[in-house]
């Protein structure tokens, strides 16, 4: 069912697209239709859906599920930045100013049973950025023809990311460095929040790039004359 409203959608909002292969073999609810002008591939990569013609690709079993992987890929990515980002915007802007009102003892424990519960979340979503972010960006390079810049700056975007991971850990973790961070745990929550949010903005300003496919490699032949010996 949701395989149909996307496509159905696709070809409602790009009609100029969807006319070259809507030449009476599309019937609506079907995934993929090849017709002479060309094959219709539905994509659910962005926040939009697109409809794009190419004569020279069928969706097949293989290519849909590819690309549902990459769509539940980026779905985690972006979820597990979620949480990691809005736990820290809740921790420094409302629990650390919410905690003062309470007795050193009571602001304790409750840190204590807030960090128990939430560590479990900053491990599962770091892992989770981690392999989705991996994938995601072989995938990128895989399919894209990427620009000169792109390179240096998700290198920085792993970098900083990985930071954020480790400081992320540090303060729910309980090791004696842990213990010692946390005993300044407004300052390390500001610098965790101000890197997180950057590494989000460059992933935003990544997307920003032209989105153009790369060419299948053409193989060529040398013909070699035969000698006459």
């Amino acid at each position: 069912m949701f395989t149909r409203v996307a496509l159905d959608h696709g070809l409602n909002r790009f009609p100029k697209e969807a006319a070259g292969v809507a030449s009476g073999n599309y019937q609506p609810g079907a995934i993929a239709v090849n017709s002479s002008q060309g094959a219709a591939i539905w994509t659910i990569a962005r926040a939009n859906f697109t409809m794009t013609t190419n004569p020279d690709r069928n969706l097949t079993a293989k290519g849909a599920v590819m690309e549902f992987v990459e769509l539940l890929s980026r779905w985690a990515h972006i979820l597990s930045a979620i949480a990691l980002v809005g736990g820290a915007m809740f921790m420094r802007f409302a629990f650390l100013p919410g905690a003062e009102f309470l007795s050193e003892e009571n602001r304790e424990t409750l840190a204590q049973e807030i960090r128990k519960r939430w560590s479990k979340v900053v491990m599962a979503a770091a892992g989770f950025l981690v392999l989705s972010g991996i994938f995601n960006m072989v995938m990128t390079m895989k399919t894209w023809e990427l620009p000169k810049f792109y390179h240096p700056v998700i290198g920085i975007k792993m970098l900083l990311g990985i930071v954020v991971l480790l400081l992320a850990s540090m303060l729910v973790g309980r090791s004696p460095a842990a213990a010692k961070m946390q005993k300044n745990l407004k300052f390390w929550l500001s610098l965790n929040l101000v890197l997180a949010v950057t590494v989000v903005c460059l992933g935003g300003f990544l997307r920003t790039h032209d989105h153009v496919k790369k060419q299948p490699k053409q193989e060529t032949t040398v013909n070699v004359p035969e000698s006459n010996e």
